[in-house]
């Protein structure tokens, strides 16, 4: 089979596998062009951030040329909307754009998918990595032991200062309303250090949720007397009065 021929049929595999599919990024997500090498390692990623964003894109475009795999997608949550039985995912954001480069032409769907496991999650069972999350850049919970605050025979998590997050600009207009659900890590310190949308909104109440999040305050929960790293869940009720 001519070069071409076999290019053109892997960039139809491509598509057909990963177009209209929500991958998890392995990497701190930001808006416009990333850019990755040939291993699928990030080039001039730039300044670490206090917040980074992680979490699942819904590719809308697979391009396949001879130095170069792109891929764009935008930001997605999950909801609770349903309809012809899939879920209907809620878009956050502008659309991002992955650029790997390569260090020659590819030959097969293996060596796509080996380069392409380094920049997305591509199993079906990592759906965790496809939440919208936000992780501090400093997460003094890393690598340290994260108790589920339900199942401590200690004191949980008691929040102390908790501001209400504000009102979406979109979601006043439309007068829309409802209830975003996250994951959320609190260290020794009573900070949020870590939180996951489990089931979000769109208007950007989601975006709204998070920004709130980041000042809440804590006691921190206790075990055996010490302080410890907890993961809770915590429902943000945004409604008009």
């Amino acid at each position: 089979m001519p070069a071409a021929a076999r290019a053109d049929d892997l960039a139809e595999n491509l598509k057909l596998v990963y177009q209209n599919h929500v991958l998890g990024v392995r990497h701190p997500i930001h808006y416009g062009n990333q850019q990755f090498d040939s291993d699928g390692h990030p080039v001039n990623a730039g300044a670490a951030q206090e917040w980074e964003v992680y979490g699942g894109i819904l590719i809308d475009k697979v391009l396949l040329k001879n130095d170069q795999l792109h891929f764009q997608g935008t930001r997605v949550a999950p909801g609770d909307r349903v309809e012809n039985g899939k879920p209907v995912a809620i878009f956050l954001g502008k659309k991002v754009n992955f650029d790997i480069h390569l260090a020659h032409p590819l030959v097969s769907m293996d060596e796509a998918q080996k380069i392409l496991g380094s920049v997305f999650y591509l199993d079906e069972r990592d759906a965790e990595h496809r939440k919208p999350e936000l992780r501090r850049t400093r997460d003094s919970t890393q690598n340290q032991k994260v108790y589920d605050s339900v199942n401590i025979s200690g004191v949980p998590p008691r929040p102390v200062y908790m501001p209400e997050p504000e009102f979406s600009e979109p979601a006043r207009k439309a007068k829309f309303q409802g209830v975003v659900v996250l994951t959320v890590v609190i260290d020794t310190r009573g900070e949020v250090s870590n939180m996951k949308i489990d089931r979000g909104l769109g208007l950007g109440l989601d975006e709204k949720a998070f920004d709130g999040l980041k000042k809440w305050r804590f006691t921190p929960a206790t075990q055996n007397g010490e302080p410890v790293n907890t993961r809770t869940r915590i429902e943000i009720d945004f409604h008009l009065y």
